[in-house]
């Protein structure tokens, strides 16, 4: 059977596989991780994604950065 995940969204974000906190990682990450947990039933391209955390200012790197 996999691991089992929760999110939890209202207050800081935190995730949890099997019950134990997981690290979120950057700013950025996390910002793109509550994203798609607000559009988790929608689909999402890829500008859309790479506009998120980085705004008006997005690296020319941002999609290699994002697929990575």
């Amino acid at each position: 059977m996999g691991a089992r995940y929760e999110f939890k969204v209202l207050g800081p974000l935190e995730v949890r596989r099997d019950g134990l906190v997981v690290s979120t990682g950057a700013a950025k990450l996390r910002v793109l991780l509550a994203d798609l947990l607000a559009d988790a039933i929608r689909v999402v391209c890829l500008d859309t994604l790479v506009s998120r955390p980085w705004g008006e200012e997005t690296p020319g790197r941002a999609r290699n950065t994002l697929q990575n």
